[in-house]
């Protein structure tokens, strides 16, 4: 990765651009800083002073005061990873997480098939050209809130500028961990055609495809700069992979019949298995299990507590053959950047659209069944309430397919106190459920910006984003339709296989509509307010509006939990509109012009934002002082930061709906020492308006060395802490109820349960036992979304970069970074210690910071170069240290399991034609080849914590493997 400490190396460009980086000849790049050209022998070389991510002032130093990396098109390229920026990011920066196509098993609602990037598994601002982006509408259907990576397109950056250091005082809400801001192309003249194809040798022959072509005209007065681009990638199914398959997880399939007790603090839970050649048993509810037993009908497994039961009876289906490992992903994308002169430099036009229209989609096994035989005692001890609440899965005791009889069941009990219940598993495994996403982006640009005098600037500029996203779920099962179908005999839910056609009018697809909007307009004034004898004091200070609005439109099923087991999402349209005023000053305190003894050059930077959130959200304030100090010379850079940054809550966790209906199934010791196994209680909770923003501070201290005595070596080094308190969450709802079992009006949670209703009266004195003296559909789990978490996280980011030229052998290139936590502290829950999670894997990050559950204590990325005469070879290492999977992680961890380190090794070598000079029809081609993972190793298993994947695909580089690629790029 080229870092913005790179700037006095650069001859064509700084941050690393110009032939370094393997762009067009043609291209001129001043997005970030015009060329510093070459000053004559002793005349001083004077740097033009640009605007760098994490600051609304200009600066021409060649160090800075934040912790700024830059990826370029050339490191995106020597990566070997170009269909999503995710995976580029998260490869070639060890700071870098995410959650992207890898997230296609049951978890997949979470980011319906987008891209979300976090720095040091923290919230991450994602920007275009320093300006936002409409959110995912994931979070309208109860996913996450994030910006999509995937919808900008490899062919238009320029480069990445990745800001590891919190900056809402910059930018407002969302940069606690950081801040990614893509820097679109600009001033082209001239064209060129790109085209990827890398495919996997590993078992279902994975392959991606990218083609794309950038080009544009500039005159010096106007320019356009334009790309279109076209990628796809081939899903990964769970049986491609060998830590994926066989993958036995459920005893939901078809010929399983469990039989449990109702009887409080009963342990009684049978398996029964359907005869070998059968495909159902006999109906008319005429018989005991013990008679079908003794028939042969079915065969008694034993009791499902029996690890091994539960294992054999998993072990009869392999869920691998339908599960995706890795979503398909096809996108089309455009982009156009424009700037005009309209009077010289005094007045400029500008502005930028970004488009993109994405396909994705996943699957999984059908859906799976679990109706229990109903009748007025099983109702009321399985759910409650008799008759079932709508929506709820059951067979009638009545239907003619059931072969159980109702004395057999009740055993004398007409209150649920007693008998037993039988549930029958199963599933319509010939129809898998898919996940499609359509999603269409658009964001356009527009403003002006101009020079008051040699001193000040201004620009202002509107900026509207829209991302609408149709998702539809074919596979699922209508819930009425099916009871119906269970009530006439249609369908058998203790067969085998169903009669043809025995679906029709069961088997649906479920769809929801949503769109997110940004609209925000801004304006900035920046210049210098006075001199000092260091220099003049530099100013910037601005002001902005937005409007946000997310939405979701369900079918009908959707919206009244009427498919079979599936997320339920209501109807969702609102709105809020944030003021936000900021400042930042620079003042200089020595000057190198001026030093003093030990101070060569110092600088001070502080800002601060105000931001009014419409609502009850109320509004934020927060600042942020930078400092930079050279002791010596320029050649070594002292830096240090401080600042708070927040997170707002999201619309949906403000004023989404509120759910009521059964609590997850809970186990808990009563105070009569009774165990109560996979009891439901009566729960609502879901949004809650008087939310308030996370809050957070962060400060970082680190060092640039660009020695002298050897040209072309960059070390730097970064300490970071941060602190995040204040995180949305919810409070576990078997630690609600054992806790006020055990402690009644004492508990910090009792609050949280009502008696009657979900108004009713909570727990009535310090006294134990008040939970399990209730029935269980008296008894009220109300918790809604709290300010609740907080996680606290402190390490370290370093990277060397040394560049060897030689006259007669080329030029040979070095870099490697490292991303380090010394601690990754995570609180769930207030009355909860912080738990350590550094080189764990775990699901509590999953909680918290919205991860994925690996976090090593370190991971590296190191290349080797080497270029001479338009020949480039490029070979990159990845490495990722074994950690240890602890499950749930915090007071609930597994018993230690060490996962293994991981290596992957990438090899490229890449011929310009120009070079030869032979023919001018090749001197625009550029011929690459390479392998990525060319030993083909597999990410590690942890079986705890990924119960779906097994294995963090996200966190070890993907599910491909092995791929081979060849690239093709052609200048015109």
């Amino acid at each position: 990765m080229r870092s913005l400490r790179k700037l006095k190396f650069a001859s064509a460009a700084v941050l690393g651009l110009g032939a370094a980086l393997r762009l067009p000849a043609q291209t001129v790049t001043s997005t970030a800083a015009p060329a510093a050209d070459q000053a004559p022998a002793g005349e001083t070389q004077v740097l033009e002073k640009f605007v760098v991510t994490g600051s609304n002032i200009a600066n021409a130093d060649e160090a800075l005061a934040i912790p700024v990396a830059v990826v370029s098109p050339g490191d995106i390229q020597d990566s070997g990873v170009e269909t999503n920026l995710l995976d580029v990011l998260r490869k070639v920066s060890p700071a870098i997480t995410g959650i992207g196509g890898e997230n296609a098993t049951v978890a997949t609602a979470n980011n319906y098939g987008g891209s979300s990037v976090n720095i040091h598994n923290l919230p991450t601002l994602v920007l275009v050209n320093g300006r936002r982006l409409a959110y995912d509408p994931a979070d309208a259907g109860g996913g996450v809130e994030f910006v999509d990576l995937n919808t900008i397109p490899f062919s238009a950056v320029d480069r990445i500028e990745i800001l590891s250091d919190g900056s809402s005082a910059i930018y407002g809400a969302d940069a606690v961990g950081g801040v990614i801001n893509v820097i679109l192309k600009k001033d082209y003249n001239g064209w060129q055609a790109d085209s990827h194809y890398g495919v996997s040798d590993t078992a279902g022959h994975y392959a991606e495809r990218r083609g794309d072509i950038v080009g544009g005209v500039s005159n010096g007065k106007t320019s356009v700069t334009v790309s279109l681009e076209y990628s796809q990638s081939d899903p990964i199914f769970e049986s491609e992979r060998p830590y994926t398959n066989p993958f036995y997880a459920t005893t939901y399939i078809p010929g399983i019949v469990e039989i449990f007790s109702l009887a409080p603090g009963s342990t009684y839970d049978e398996a029964f298995q359907l005869g070998s050649g059968l495909n159902a048993p006999p109906g008319g509810g005429a018989y005991t299990m013990a008679q079908l037993v003794a028939m042969g009908i079915y065969k008694d497994l034993g009791s499902f507590n029996d690890p091994g039961v539960l294992s054999g009876v998993e072990h009869l289906l392999n869920l691998a053959q339908k599960e995706t490992l890795q979503q398909a992903d096809k996108r089309e994308s455009a982009t156009v950047n424009f700037d005009h002169r309209i009077f010289g430099d005094k007045l400029d036009g500008f502005g930028y659209l970004v488009f993109s229209h994405t396909n994705t989609w996943s699957g999984l096994n059908a859906q799976p069944l679990f109706p229990y035989v109903s009748d007025p005692n099983s109702d009321l001890g399985f759910t409650g309430v008799t008759p079932p609440a709508s929506g709820t899965e059951y067979v009638p005791v009545s239907a003619p397919t059931n072969p159980l009889s109702q004395a057999s069941l009740d055993q004398g009990h007409t209150d649920g106190s007693g008998g037993y219940a039988s549930l029958v598993h199963n599933r319509f495994v010939s129809y898998p459920r898919l996940f499609q996403n359509d999603s269409t982006s658009l964001t356009v640009v527009g403003g002006l910006k101009g020079k008051i005098n040699e001193n000040w600037d201004w620009e202002m500029a509107a900026d509207l984003s829209r991302y609408e996203l149709f998702y539809t779920n074919p596979g699922v099962l209508d819930t009425n339709n099916l009871i119906a179908a269970f009530v006439n005999g249609t369908i058998n839910p203790f067969a085998i296989a169903q009669a043809p056609g025995a679906l029709n009018g069961v088997l649906g697809t479920a769809f929801v509509n949503f769109v997110s909007t940004n609209n925000t307009y801004d304006a900035l004034l920046r210049g210098s307010l006075f001199a000092l004898p260091a220099g003049n004091v530099a100013f910037a200070a601005g002001a902005s509006f937005s409007r946000q609005n997310l939405t979701a439109v369900p079918d009908n099923n959707t919206a009244n939990k009427l498919w079979v087991d599936s997320p339920t999402v209501l109807p969702f349209d609102q709105n809020r509109t944030i003021e936000s005023f900021f400042a930042e000053l620079e003042i200089p305190i020595v000057d190198k012009s001026r030093p003093l003894p030990g101070i060569y050059a110092m600088a001070l930077d502080a800002a601060e934002r105000y931001d009014n959130y419409s609502g009850h959200v109320g509004d934020s304030k927060v600042p942020k002082v930078n400092v930079k100090y050279q002791p010596f010379d320029s050649q070594f850079t002292l830096r240090a930061s401080a600042g708070k940054s927040f997170i707002a809550p999201t619309l949906y966790d403000l004023y989404g709906p509120t759910t009521q209906g059964s609590s997850n199934q809970i186990t808990y010791t009563g105070a009569n020492g009774v165990q109560y196994n996979n009891v439901q209680f009566q729960a609502a909770g879901g949004s809650n308006p008087d939310l308030k923003p996370s809050t957070s501070s962060t400060w970082t201290a680190g060092f640039v060395y660009t020695p002298r005595l050897v040209k072309n070596l960059s070390v730097t080094f970064d300490y970071y802490q941060t602190v995040e308190k204040g995180v949305v969450g919810t409070v576990d709802q078997t630690t609600v109820i054992q806790s006020v079992e055990n402690l009644g009006a004492a508990s910090p949670y009792a609050d949280l349960i009502h008696f009657g209703s979900p108004t009713g009266p909570g727990p009535s004195g310090d006294v134990a036992g008040q939970i399990s003296s209730k029935p269980l559909a008296e008894t009220y789990i109300v918790a809604p979304l709290i300010n609740i978490g907080a996680e606290a996280i402190k390490g370290y980011d370093a990277s060397v970069e040394y560049v060897v030229p030689t006259a007669s052998l080329g030029r040979f290139e070095f870099n490697s970074t490292v991303t380090v936590y010394d601690s990754f502290l995570i609180k769930v829950l207030p009355t909860e210690n912080y738990y350590q999670y550094a080189g764990h894997v775990s699901t509590t990050e999953e909680i918290v910071a919205g991860q994925g559950g690996t976090v090593p204590r370190w991971r590296t990325y190191t290349t080797v170069g080497w270029r001479e005469k338009g020949w480039n070879f490029v070979a990159a290492q990845t490495f990722v240290p074994s950690v240890t999977d602890i499950g749930s992680g915090g007071s609930n961890s597994s018993p230690p399991l060490r996962v293994a380190s991981f290596d992957e090794y990438d090899f490229a070598l890449s011929y310009d034609f120009g070079s030869l000079k032979w023919n001018h029809w090749l001197d625009g081609l550029t011929v690459r080849a390479g392998v990525n993972n060319a030993f083909d190793y597999e990410p590690p298993v942890a079986p705890y914590n990924l119960l779906n994947t097994l294995a963090d695909v996200g966190e070890y580089n993907g599910a491909i493997g092995r791929m081979f690629f060849v690239d093709m790029s052609y200048r015109f």
